[in-house]
């Protein structure tokens, strides 16, 4: 099992306004099938039933989709996890975004400092699924508190979840 992303639950707020949310990050675990989830602390929530969110892997190279997870509808302050719904295949040194997207009001957590263009948004309205391609409309220096969690390779069959 291995992890890459943003374990830390970061100090400023990231104000969602319903954008598609992706923080660039590189992966460094060998290249390879795996199954996983993505984890995203989010710090405030629309109420029910708007409380939503979906979450996916793009290529940062072509934006191409990865892997992407079923809608949760019952999101929570805090850490949520979502299961990716397919095997994906991950390269190593590639970098990918860590996409989450939810209804307006959905903010997450981020930390400034990070890397240029760390971080990126694209407008778009929430309907519970993510694009198949996806170009940022703007990038910043911050990073998001989200993380992918995968399991591969001989351990790929043991998985009971």
């Amino acid at each position: 099992m291995g992890v890459f992303g943003d374990i830390n639950v970061e100090a400023d707020t990231n104000i969602g306004n319903g954008q598609i949310d992706l923080s660039k990050f590189q992966f460094t675990g060998p290249t390879g099938t795996y199954t996983g989830s993505i984890t995203v602390y989010l710090s405030a929530v629309p109420s029910a039933p708007n409380n939503k969110v979906v979450v996916g892997i793009h290529n940062v190279g072509d934006g191409s989709k990865v892997a992407n997870s079923a809608e949760k509808t019952d999101t929570a302050i805090g850490w949520n996890t979502l299961e990716l719904i397919d095997r994906f295949s991950l390269i190593n040194n590639n970098w990918y975004w860590l996409v989450w997207h939810g209804p307006d009001g959905s903010n997450g957590r981020m930390a400034a400092g990070a890397i240029v263009g760390q971080h990126g948004w694209k407008t778009r309205t929430y309907d519970g699924t993510l694009p198949d391609q996806i170009t940022p409309e703007g990038t910043e220096q911050t990073q998001c508190s989200i993380y992918c969690t995968y399991v591969g390779g001989a351990y790929l069959n043991f998985r009971t979840s």
